[in-house]
């Protein structure tokens, strides 16, 4: 295709006419100037063509990414790593009233990577919010502790700072995170136009990450981070109708889903001595316990109270009950410093319940699981009890 213009046929057509010396000076000159206009125009529409291109892709992808909080975050990093071709890129999402610094590790998100916090209401995110666009860090405050911070930032390779702010509807701009980002690979500092398409980009992923965060809320008990009642529900009813149409099919394998009850002992009483704030510490150790012991298929949610279930798909009884004995071997061994700095420990019972072996439908299915979880609590608690069997 030939990008031959008008003014380039009338630059050639007077060259032509006037070779060499015999072309006035001036307007070799003029022409010269406006064929290097031309140029910069050109540069300029092919790098909007592309900045629009990429915008379009990214608004695409986030569509497909759906309601997926940790692969936003990762796309995010890898798509401003290779639209300005930059080595770092860290996160900075709010938590507690602060914005913790994230950094991208294998493709997921380690918390704490940097020991440094930005405070919500601070120097740093009210000179960000306030400019509502990226700032070098350079041109940001230096005093104080946030001074430290940026020192801390600029040390670890980071110049540019982007504020990730949403429009809501009552059209006040809300802060949802920040980004920090490394020097460019060819040595050319950020320019104009780099810095007004980060910003438009950054209202994109802003607005997603909000929206994942809401969804996340949403379906996540905000003590323990396992999942909600809900959310348990809806997954459960899933996951029996996934066997059953596999069922259905009339496939070879033998298609199930096991389903763990799980109720602290003598959380009330615990309550009642130490306090609530124990108890509430106790379900965040409890929770991150069952978590740990179970694979990333399965789910942990919390039914009520200090009452959790799990969700083990593609696990018969025998599994299940397997996995039950493993998950209170590994509660029984947490151990939490008390008000008055003795150890406690906590243990808990089980009941385990399956489908179809056991149970015909869902509502069978829960009630199984919760008779065994109180043969357990009856029978001594801190044991596994399930389909009339002792499995401890």
């Amino acid at each position: 295709m030939s990008h031959e213009t008008p003014l380039h046929r009338l630059a050639l057509l007077l060259r032509e006419a006037c070779p060499g010396p015999e072309l006035p000076a001036s307007l070799a000159k003029w022409i010269e100037e406006a064929e290097s206009r031309e140029k910069d125009h050109r540069r300029t529409l092919q790098k909007a063509r592309h900045d629009l291109t990429t915008l379009v892709e990214t608004a695409n992808r986030l569509n497909a990414f759906g309601l997926n909080l940790d692969r936003i975050e990762a796309y995010l990093l890898r798509a401003m790593m290779g639209q300005f071709g930059i080595l770092k890129v860290l996160v900075a999402r709010q938590r507690d009233g602060s914005f913790p610094v994230l950094v991208p590790t294998t493709g997921t998100l380690q918390l704490g990577a940097l020991p440094i916090s930005i405070p919500r209401e601070g120097i740093i995110a009210r000179a960000l919010c306030r400019a509502e666009r990226p700032l070098l860090l350079e041109s940001l405050p230096q005093e104080g502790e946030e001074g430290v911070v940026i020192r801390t930032l600029w040390n670890e390779g980071l110049r540019l700072g982007v504020p990730l702010l949403r429009s809501p509807e009552t059209g006040e701009r809300e802060l949802t995170g920040l980004l920090f980002l490394g020097p460019r690979l060819d040595g050319q500092p950020f320019n104009l136009e780099d810095i007004e398409f980060l910003r438009v980009l950054s209202c994109l992923y802003a607005m997603a990450l909000h929206n994942a965060d809401l969804y996340h809320r949403s379906i996540v008990d905000g003590l323990t981070q396992t999942y909600s009642r809900v959310h348990f529900d809806m997954h459960l009813a899933l996951e029996i109708e996934r066997v059953r149409r596999q069922l259905e099919a009339g496939r070879d394998t033998s298609p199930s889903v096991g389903l763990i009850m799980v109720d602290i002992d003598n959380f009330k009483a615990m309550n009642d001595r130490y306090g609530h704030l124990m108890g509430d510490q106790t379900l965040k150790v409890f929770a991150k316990a069952l978590t740990a012991g179970v694979r990333g298929v399965d789910m942990v949610a919390r039914y009520g109270g200090e009452e959790f279930c799990v969700i083990l798909p593609g696990s018969d009884l025998k599994t299940s009950a397997r996995v039950a004995e493993r998950l209170r071997v590994l509660v029984s061994q947490e151990e939490l410093p008390g008000p008055d700095g003795t150890l406690l420990r906590v243990t808990a019972s089980f009941g385990v319940s399956s489908y179809p072996e056991i149970a015909g439908n869902i509502r069978d299915l829960i009630a199984e699981a919760d008779r065994c979880l109180y043969r357990a609590k009856a029978a001594g608690k801190n044991r596994v009890e399930c389909a009339g069997r002792d499995v401890r």
